[in-house]
């Protein structure tokens, strides 16, 4: 006797229940419950932990722009750290890209969750829009 399924693993199906019964947080919740025992304390409260978000880096300073504060197909201009950063996001793909305004130079960014920035920079600024 062949079964014939959808999932092209065992671990597909185990793991598609678990993500299906999850307690879900904010409309989606991508953190897996046995990731969320690894993590060394509890997701900073000020912005959703779930949220997506375009964070910069420059040394061991991080700020932090929720992705919906941020124009698709248009552009902002903030200061942080006595520098005009320029960000763009794509209406095509939605993605931002920053560069300074001063010299063009791209500081380290990358797109990411609320909860991993947060860890990883728990004293970061977050964009308030103006």
């Amino acid at each position: 006797m062949l079964l014939k399924s959808d999932y092209r693993s065992l671990a597909q199906l185990a793991f598609s229940k678990v993500l299906h019964n999850r307690k879900k947080i904010d409309g989606y919740n991508p953190i897996p419950p046995m990731f969320r025992k690894s993590m060394n304390g509890a997701v900073d409260p000020r912005r959703p932990e779930s949220e997506q978000g375009f964070g910069i880096i420059v040394g061991d300073e991080g700020k932090y722009y929720p992705l919906a504060s941020l124009p698709k197909g248009g552009e902002i201009a903030d200061e942080w750290l006595g520098r005009t950063l320029q960000i763009k996001r794509s209406a095509l793909d939605g993605v931002p890209f920053a560069t300074w305004a001063d010299d063009g130079e791209a500081p380290m960014q990358l797109l990411t969750r609320w909860y991993g920035f947060s860890f990883t920079y728990p004293d970061c600024v977050i964009f308030d829009g103006e």
